[in-house]
C-alpha cells in the first residue's frame, strides 16, 4: 500500500481569511505546493507507510477517510503555522483503514460517546 502526505500553512493573515497560503503534497526533504504537484506524474508522492508515519510524526486524529497529525508545526518567528495530514490509498478497504486506525494509536470515538463519557467527566461541575 502507498500513502501520501499532505501540508497546509496558515499565516495570520491567511487565517483571517479562513484560508490556507500554500497547500500541497510533502514529503522526505521538501514540499511541493499543489500547482506544481498536479503537474506531477500519478505516484510522484506515494511513501510507504512507515516512511509517511514517520515523516508525520504524529500523534494522529482520526478524520474518518485520512488521519490529521496533532501537532501542527509553529514558526514563531513568522506566525506561520504548518499542519500535515496522511492519506491511505483511496481503494483501502473498511476494515484496512480500521486496523490502520489502531496501528496508528488512534480510533474513531462516535460522537454520543464522547458525550456521554463528557457528562460522566463533568457531573459534578456546572456542564
Amino acid at each position: 500500500m502507498r500513502f501520501t502526505v499532505t501540508y497546509s500553512i496558515i499565516t495570520p493573515e491567511s487565517a483571517e481569511d479562513g484560508e490556507a497560503v500554500e497547500h500541497g503534497y510533502a514529503f522526505p526533504g521538501g514540499h511541493d505546493p499543489i500547482e506544481v504537484a498536479m503537474k506531477q506524474p500519478e505516484g510522484t508522492y506515494d511513501l510507504r507507510l512507515r516512511e509517511a508515519a514517520e515523516w508525520c510524526g504524529g500523534p494522529f486524529i482520526n478524520c474518518g477517510s485520512w488521519f490529521d497529525v496533532a501537532d501542527a508545526v509553529e514558526n514563531y518567528r513568522t506566525g506561520e503555522v504548518t499542519s500535515y495530514s496522511l492519506h491511505p490509498p483511496k481503494d483501502i478497504t473498511p476494515s484496512s483503514y480500521r486496523r490502520l486506525a489502531r496501528l496508528l494509536g488512534t480510533e474513531r470515538v462516535p460522537f454520543e460517546s464522547r458525550v456521554r463519557q463528557f457528562k460522566e467527566d463533568n457531573a459534578d461541575s456546572h456542564y
